[in-house]
């Protein structure tokens, strides 16, 4: 497969067995001159047809079963198919490089995934490889002659005893060279060590400017990507550099990461999530901004969002400084301009209502909306706070709108009135008309209720005074 993994490949086989026996009537059809005795239309339509099934599934064309193991080259982009082996328990190897999770990974080969020619390499030996265990199974159990019945391949006594020997010699010749390397490679440190401790006049190199290598193992540079996210190139480089002390390790990949963050500021950040957290009298609302929608609905970045919204409510809104470590880490781990946008917090007064309103997409916040409303009730202020999430009113009240903004809008409509022709003595009467339209746009309590076009605002709110709200959405 060396397109496009189709979802359900492996856990769904049965139906992707009945795309591949499609396609190969499809092919039947072409191979035979059916297609040239069929409309034009219908020909080229299974001809194109015919071009996606080749396309997505004739690599595995002769697969009748569930393969017994597979071989992936790059598991970031292949990880449905890696998700679907290890679901069904198949054996996968795989080439891992340094931007790759090898936990999820049975039999590892490190590597370089992007390369073209280490590729190619890593694919020719594997298949040779499986070539090879094919034809020695087939040795064992006896091959399939193309002029006749099978071949027995069984050895004779002295056939096995000779193998024996020959396996035993292999094994020996292995273990004397593995010892040999042992010793070189002793031999060489050792008269490395020595230099070392010996004074060198030229430089004046003691034994107490010599640093040993830092001791950590495997398993402390897997639990340093864990925690921090890192690449597994990246996390040993910090061990090394800290003498393996973990924590120390921890803060030096912080800063490392932080610096490289530091660049991306001028990117753009126009994506993210949302929170809105009410409790009792106070609710808060939090926006973090992101370059992309695939970072903002990741569980560790919703997860900080909810974080940074519970902390406003509890200790206020300078109180997001205490999970600048959290927030950092997650900048480091996105590798994005992450950043805090707006924040906002109501403290309702006496009895006044507090409500909010909250709509997702894919899991995180989009469109988050906080009301205060005096006189009223719950319900009232949730139907308001879902009004305000659809319609995005940006003012409260007329009072509300800025001067400038009202006479530049009046001018730009009465320059659209006169273009039109309309006749100049009705030209303050259609302006004034179309004023109030743009009105009903900005302002509150000027609008329709969504859930009920015959109910304005006013009405809804049936006395009840709205003191005040805060709208927060991606995109704006």
């Amino acid at each position: 497969v060396n397109e496009r993994w189709l979802g359900g490949m492996l856990t769904n086989f049965q139906t992707m067995s009945k795309r591949v026996a499609k396609m190969k009537d499809y092919q039947r059809m072409r191979d035979s001159g059916d297609f040239e005795a069929m409309p034009k239309k219908e020909a080229l339509l299974i001809s194109r047809e015919l071009e996606k099934l080749e396309r997505n599934l004739g690599g595995i064309r002769n697969m009748e079963r569930l393969p017994s193991a597979i071989f992936v080259l790059d598991t970031k982009k292949e990880d449905i198919a890696v998700t679907e082996a290890n679901k069904l328990g198949l054996p996968i190897v795989a080439v891992v490089d340094t931007n790759c999770d090898p936990d999820i990974i049975p039999f590892v080969i490190p590597g370089n995934d992007d390369a073209i020619r280490s590729a190619n390499l890593m694919a020719r030996v594997i298949s040779d490889a499986v070539e090879e265990g094919r034809f020695i199974a087939s040795r064992k159990r006896g091959a399939v002659s193309p002029e006749g019945p099978a071949i027995v391949a069984e050895r004779t006594p002295e056939e096995e005893e000779a193998h024996e020997a020959a396996q035993a010699d292999a094994r020996r010749q292995a273990a004397e060279a593995a010892a040999a390397r042992e010793a070189r490679i002793a031999s060489e440190r050792a008269t490395a060590e020595e230099a070392i401790t010996q004074t060198d006049p030229a430089n004046e190199t003691t034994q107490e400017s010599y640093t040993p290598m830092a001791e950590f193992t495997a398993k402390d540079v897997q639990n340093l990507r864990q925690i921090t996210g890192a690449g597994m190139m990246d996390a040993k480089k910090a061990l090394t550099e800290n003498d393996g002390d973990f924590e120390a390790a921890k803060q030096w990949l912080r800063e490392k990461g932080l610096a490289k963050v530091a660049k991306l500021g001028d990117r753009e950040n126009a994506q993210g999530s949302v929170c809105v957290v009410v409790d009792g009298s106070v609710g808060a609302i939090v926006q973090l901004k992101s370059e992309t929608d695939f970072s903002a609905k990741a569980a560790d970045f919703i997860s900080v969002v909810q974080d940074l919204t519970e902390i406003v409510v509890e200790k206020g809104a300078d109180a997001v400084s205490e999970l600048s470590e959290e927030l950092d880490a997650l900048k480091i781990a996105k590798k994005e301009n992450i950043e805090l946008g707006t924040v906002v917090r109501f403290d309702a007064a006496g009895d006044n209502v507090l409500d909010s309103y909250l709509h997702l997409q894919d899991g995180r916040g989009v469109n988050a909306v906080l009301v205060e409303l005096q006189g009223g009730n719950k319900e009232i202020a949730h139907d308001l706070a879902v009004h305000i999430a659809f319609s995005k009113p940006a003012y409260l009240s007329r009072d509300e709108v800025p001067a400038e903004d009202v006479e530049r809008e009046r001018q730009a409509l009465l320059d659209i009135t006169k273009a039109e022709g309309k006749p100049e003595a009705a030209w303050p009467k259609i302006v004034e008309g179309r004023i109030n339209g743009w009105y009903k746009e900005q302002v509150l309590l000027e609008q329709q209720f969504v859930r009920d076009d015959k109910k304005s605002i006013t009405d809804l709110l049936a006395g009840a005074t709205l003191v005040r709200f805060a709208q927060v959405f991606i995109g704006a």
